[in-house]
């Protein structure tokens, strides 16, 4: 009997015994502080290495590790600047693991900026024993860090660029432009983009047939529609004159980007003839302009060479200030006293005529009077030393109930070069 007492147990009894005896052995081991190396590290189950976030402003990880652990688990974003990849904001948390070893955190993601490339978020993570009564021969070395990359859902927008350059649809090449007048400019860009046109009319003179002149206009801006179509409205910046050699309008389009009008394009050309007249003997009234605009001798001598000598009785007749009625308002409506007055040369002599045209009455049985026309009469008056003339009140007569045109010119006698161009203007007289 004694012998059989000091058997071994055998079978399932001893592999329970086993059991039993590793399982109180690590707690106790951590316990009495014989724990003398790191932790292994922590496994990461979400999210798996080289997804994509689902959520673009929060992150969420999740993972085991030993339950006598502790750690942190930090989030770090980089980009890729001028072909290096440089770190931006990082987030972290503590990494506690329940009874059964499980963890989770979540965190706000930091934003990444518009025009970034290859944005990233690298997970590293590490753990290490719990030491709570700071026990001498626990280690608190960390556990190897774990650690790889994932991806937001789609990547920043990229930073505006400048847009390519617009297309010019009309006019065509081979266009031949009208003298005057304005032109539509069409053509295609990018949708919500800007356009600036601007034209510039080149052309040489017959007297000196290699030097080009340029004159600019200022740009007309337009808005790209929807369809990508746009359409401007402009004209040549000036007249072609007689004499002009090899004239035409270069016209420019730019388009600018709509979120930062400093991203331009390089210019699109188009080059169309424009119309020039044919030469011909100047008019007197393209005399008189080119006197009043020829303030210096160089320019004289060109305008002199062009259309020959002019007569000084025509340039003094060109800058005396013209006679011109001021009061009344032409179209204004008068009663029966009409006050007329001007502005003239100083000194000079002026004649002012005034008519009536009455209109014609359907009386009430059913026939018209016919209108008539009345000399009110011819006045004289002289402008003052500072060009001012009147005359006195007009009496008009009463045509009451019916109404009137009332016709005032002025002219000066004994202008230089004789009587100048009436002024004339028209007036309403109501019938009371």
């Amino acid at each position: 009997m004694q012998g059989t007492l000091n058997h071994r147990p055998h079978g399932r009894a001893a592999r329970l015994a086993a059991l039993l005896m590793l399982a109180f052995a690590a707690p106790l081991a951590f316990a009495q502080g014989t724990v003398s190396s790191a932790p292994q590290p922590p496994q990461i189950t979400s999210p798996t290495p080289g997804s994509r976030l689902p959520d673009p402003s929060r992150i969420t990880i999740r993972g085991t590790a030993s339950n006598l652990a502790t750690g942190t688990v930090k989030v770090q974003m980089s980009h890729v600047k001028n072909g290096r990849r440089v770190s931006d904001k990082s987030v972290s948390k503590g990494i506690g693991p329940d009874r059964s070893g499980n963890w989770s955190v979540t965190m706000d993601l930091p934003k990444a900026q518009r025009g970034w490339q290859d944005v990233r978020y690298t997970i590293t993570a590490s753990v290490r024993w719990k030491n709570e009564h700071n026990q001498p021969h626990i280690s608190d070395a960390w556990s190897p860090t774990v650690t790889f990359d994932v991806y937001p859902q789609s990547q920043p927008e990229p930073l505006p660029v400048a847009p390519g350059p617009p297309v010019i649809q009309t006019p065509t090449p081979g266009t031949l432009l009208k003298r005057e007048g304005n032109f539509r400019v069409t053509g295609t860009g990018t949708p919500g983009n800007t356009i600036d046109v601007r034209t510039e009319l080149i052309y040489a003179t017959e007297g000196n047939p290699t030097y080009e002149h340029k004159n600019s206009s200022a740009g007309i801006k337009a808005t790209i529609d929807r369809s990508g179509n746009w359409t401007v409205t402009t004209s040549a910046p000036g007249y072609t004159e007689p004499g002009y050699v090899n004239a035409r309008v270069v016209i420019a389009a730019r388009e600018r980007h709509q979120e930062d009008q400093s991203l331009a394009s390089h210019e699109t050309l188009r080059e169309v003839s424009i119309e020039v007249p044919p030469r011909r003997e100047p008019t007197q009234a393209e005399k008189v302009r080119a006197a009043i605009l020829v303030d210096r001798p160089e320019e004289l001598a060109m305008a002199e060479s062009r259309m020959g000598k002019m007569d000084p009785n025509l340039v003094a007749a060109a800058l005396r200030p013209q006679p011109r009625i001021t009061e009344p308002q032409s179209g204004a409506s008068v009663d029966d006293k009409l006050a007329i007055s001007g502005s003239a040369a100083p000194g000079s002599r002026l004649q002012v005529k005034v008519t009536q045209a009455l209109d014609s009455l359907r009386p009430r049985d059913g026939k018209r009077t016919p209108a008539r026309t009345t000399d009110l009469g011819t006045f004289t008056s002289k402008a003052n030393s500072k060009g001012e003339w009147k005359i006195n009140p007009v009496a008009l007569p009463d045509i009451a109930p019916r109404s009137a045109v009332i016709t005032i010119s002025v002219g000066e006698l004994d202008a230089p070069g004789g009587s100048s161009a009436p002024h004339t203007i028209k007036v309403r007289q109501q019938g009371h």
